[in-house]
């Protein structure tokens, strides 16, 4: 189990988090949806260990989950190199990470879609093609726990059916998977529980996949809520 136990998070006097607190179990796929500015990056990052909290803790069981978690991230993009290839990239990318072999760099790489592009410059990738690089950049060090924030901005079908493949199979496996969209379909058919945050709190939690999310959006946030 994991347990964010009293996040806070302010930025130049505004509280983008507020004494956030939240279970999430192990082997689930949880989503997170609610506005621009309600949160759900500053969190994504705090768990990453991009930004740290003003206050708070997680953990795992009853340890710091850092020393007993492996995370991966697909969070913004990754800052790749356009010079360079896909496998290029990612080898430079493994340094942030112990043990990641060529082998895995491969594997990943197949995961995603992108084996007979991996000698392929950056620059001359797709805009799903990125997404799919950054996505095996996630996938990389073998996580026990995967955030992905907004995995399904700006991307094609084929893709798409990819991505959903690929959480519902990492699931099935065991790992954890933090997702935010403001993609209300895929959320409420890929994610287990769904927190709803308006600023910087959980104000709905629900727990069960196909429900409808937008009349949750609409019931809780009513005109706060921008069309999407």
């Amino acid at each position: 189990m994991y347990q964010l136990k009293n996040i806070s998070k302010v930025y130049q006097n505004h509280i983008v988090l507020n004494d956030f607190s939240c279970e999430w179990e192990e082997g689930k796929v949880h989503g997170i949806i609610g506005h621009n500015g309600a949160g759900k990056s500053t969190l994504m990052k705090i768990i990453s260990g991009l930004v740290y909290p003003d206050r708070g803790e997680i953990l795992r069981g009853n340890r710091p989950f850092r020393e007993v978690t492996k995370i991966g991230a697909m969070i913004e993009y990754p800052a790749f190199f356009h010079t360079l290839t896909a496998f290029q990239n990612l080898r430079i990318l493994a340094d942030l990470y112990p043990d990641v072999t060529n082998e895995r760099i491969h594997q990943v790489l197949e995961m995603t879609g992108l084996s007979k592009q991996e000698d392929a410059l950056y620059s001359t990738f797709s805009t799903g093609m990125r997404q799919r690089l950054a996505f095996a950049f996630a996938l990389m060090p073998g996580p026990d726990l995967i955030l992905l924030d907004e995995p399904f901005n700006a991307i094609d079908p084929p893709t798409r059916q990819l991505f959903r493949l690929l959480i519902e199979n990492m699931a099935n496996a065991g790992v954890t998977i933090i997702l935010s969209s403001h993609d209300l379909a895929e959320v409420s058919e890929l994610c287990d529980t769904v927190l709803l945050m308006n600023e910087g709190k959980i104000i709905f939690r629900h727990v069960g996949k196909n429900v409808d999310l937008e009349d949750i959006f609409f019931r809780h946030l009513g005109n706060q809520v921008e069309a999407q």
